[in-house]
């Protein structure tokens, strides 16, 4: 068994260098599970031993960032197969930002944990979590890193989902919310939704391209071995319908206002910056893997992304003047 695993993939020093900061996050995420375990389970253990992987996380990133700064490598290439995932500055800007950003949330808790929590308003109190709560903010930050970091269509799926499921979790922390449970219900619908169609579009993609690396395949494109058909326009819609999803993008943004408004504070703080941030990093990449291939799609994209964009912005912010709660106006002014 382990001679057929070797024979697939054997990874390299490097690879596990370069995957560090990711190999970190997982291993904050194992030692947050053995307080769960614990006799004790403390919520704020839990966040202080979440903050210090974070630490450790972007210390990796800063370690790693010079054998990247000329150009970026590949990471975790099976043999005689596609990259799975990529490390570049790229991946460097995005780690550094969604671990800055998860340490102030953890942060964010710890603050209103420790202060009069009677004192603060209902829609801006932070939720009394258990340590489960850090497992799933963990995870949710791992898979969105992983969104930033590849071009292979099924590693793409496989990290937006790692990100989603977690968040689904999450947004119920407070177990004594309803509203908590009924946002939690709609997100997990909404998701799955957005999910099914993306898979349909990465089939079409595969059975137009012939491979799920979306650089291979937009390489076949510039070089006449392949042709984007109709399959393959209505594959890049789907799979993009499921990026716009995780942006809150019109005409998916309506699962946003009242899942912010129904989560505790410091998850709306989360999946108001964060997931959108690594939603539209994996937006950059992939537009960008596609228009350095082959420039015939640089005009379509560049049309239907303003467009989208400038509907977006209109709406959401139109929207978000008319909002009394805090938490739907945020909402609404991150769509």
């Amino acid at each position: 068994m382990n001679d057929l695993l070797a024979s697939i993939w054997s990874p390299t020093r490097n690879d596990l260098w370069l995957c560090a900061p990711e190999l970190a996050l997982v291993g904050t995420v194992t030692a947050v599970l053995l307080v769960c375990l614990s006799a004790k389970r403390s919520g704020r253990l839990a966040a202080v031993v979440s903050l210090i992987g974070v630490l450790v996380t972007l210390l990796l990133t800063r370690a790693v960032a010079p054998s990247v700064a000329n150009g970026g490598q590949t990471a975790m290439t099976p043999q005689d197969a596609s990259p799975i995932l990529l490390a570049d500055n790229f991946t460097v800007f995005f780690r550094t930002l969604l671990m800055f950003f998860l340490g102030a949330v953890i942060l964010l808790w710890l603050i209103g944990q420790s202060g009069r929590r009677g004192d603060l308003r209902p829609e801006v109190r932070p939720a009394p979590a258990g340590p489960e709560f850090f497992v799933l903010l963990l995870s949710s930050a791992l898979g969105m890193i992983l969104m930033t970091s590849t071009t292979n269509l099924l590693v793409m799926l496989i990290a937006i989902e790692t990100a989603s499921l977690p968040s689904y979790a999450i947004v119920a922390a407070d177990k004594r919310s309803r509203a908590g449970a009924e946002a939690s219900l709609k997100y997990i619908l909404f998701g799955a939704a957005s999910a099914s169609i993306m898979v349909f579009g990465i089939t079409l993609l595969y059975g137009s391209l012939g491979t799920l690396d979306l650089a291979a395949g937009m390489a076949k494109v510039g070089a006449g071995k392949a042709v984007l058909g109709p399959a393959a326009w209505l594959g890049l819609a789907a799979t993009g319908a499921g990026i716009i999803f995780k942006i809150a993008a019109v005409p998916f943004h309506f699962w946003c206002p009242d899942v912010f408004e129904g989560a505790p504070i410091e998850v709306t703080t989360w999946l108001s910056v964060a997931s959108k941030a690594a939603a539209l990093g994996l937006l950059i990449r992939l537009v960008g893997t596609m228009t350095t291939a082959t420039t015939d799609l640089m005009g379509p994209l560049a049309w239907g992304i303003g467009i989208l964009a400038a509907v977006t912005c209109t709406i959401g912010n139109l929207a978000a003047l008319k909002q009394e709660s805090v938490k739907r106006m945020l909402a609404y002014s991150s769509i």
